[in-house]
């Protein structure tokens, strides 16, 4: 399981989302707002997003044809950045977390960031 780290910096990266300093997402769209299926999710998360800021969580990303049946000659300057590299569970843990708990979800509210960072944290400031 992954751990939580109350820095939201290594949260966001994690998971591909920039936040600026008024909590929004920046250069990445929401995870709440996606709607694929479990694998999907995975693949995304493991492989990244070709031309887009979502890095790949697979040290062998791109290596061989498990990413969208590309490699780095196949996918060429659209290949995404290298995030942290993750175990396979770690894969499924930060996959089914974002299907069971993000996707589908309404905007994060002060009393879900707060749940998650700790009440008062100034990371919360900007939800209602």
């Amino acid at each position: 399981m992954i751990e939580h780290n109350a820095d939201a910096g290594a949260d966001a990266d994690l998971l591909g989302i920039a936040i600026d300093d008024v909590g929004q997402h920046a250069g990445a769209g929401t995870l709440r707002a996606i709607e694929l299926d479990y694998d999907s999710v995975r693949e995304v998360v493991q492989c990244g997003r070709p031309g887009t800021n979502m890095p790949s969580h697979d040290r062998l990303a791109y290596t061989d044809k498990r990413c969208y049946g590309m490699t780095s000659a196949d996918v060429g300057k659209q290949k995404p950045q290298k995030g942290f590299a993750l175990k396979p569970e770690e894969l499924d843990a930060v996959s089914a977390y974002v299907v069971g708990f993000l996707e589908g979800k309404a905007d994060v509210t002060k009393p879900e960031c707060e749940e998650y960072y700790g009440a008062g944290n100034a990371v919360c400031n900007n939800y209602q």
